[in-house]
């Protein structure tokens, strides 16, 4: 019996993180969120834009680290999770105009800033200040320092 333990386990983790990834997470946070009003069926190697990898990009509470590529554009900001995390959701194209006043949310050494979507606000996008400034000057409204 103690032989056939890993034989059942390793299988049964594998399971878990399949479902966790590929239908518990996707509900989580806000890009399902997002995905109601800013879904597009456009794919990454249609999108004409600069190239942005967040690393880590927080969805509506969801940090989601290494999960997101994302382009800015002309239209707006691009976003599309890796082939193994994508699952059921849709790419997302977040048009400028819809990001609200960004604003800063500093915790010890960590610079982040984080952009609520929408009118009224639905979700927030949240990231390293640096990423910010990749696509700071697309945005319709600058950074508020409290």
């Amino acid at each position: 019996m103690e032989q056939l333990l890993p034989f059942i386990g390793i299988p049964l983790v594998f399971i878990v993180f399949f479902v966790l990834f590929r239908y518990i997470f996707p509900r989580l946070g806000g890009w399902s969120t997002l995905a109601e009003r800013y879904s597009t069926p456009l794919k990454s190697t249609q999108i004409d834009g600069e190239r942005i990898h967040f690393g880590e990009i927080n969805v509506g509470g969801l940090n989601m680290k290494n999960m997101v590529r994302g382009y800015k554009t002309k239209e707006g900001l691009f976003l599309t999770q890796y082939l193994f995390f994508l699952s059921n959701t849709t790419s997302l194209l977040i048009p400028w105009e819809a990001f609200q006043t960004p604003e800063r949310r500093d915790f010890l050494f960590m610079k982040r800033i984080r952009l609520y979507v929408g009118f009224p606000s639905k979700t927030y996008l949240e990231m390293p200040e640096k990423k910010y400034r990749q696509i700071e000057d697309r945005l319709p409204k600058k950074l508020r320092e409290d």
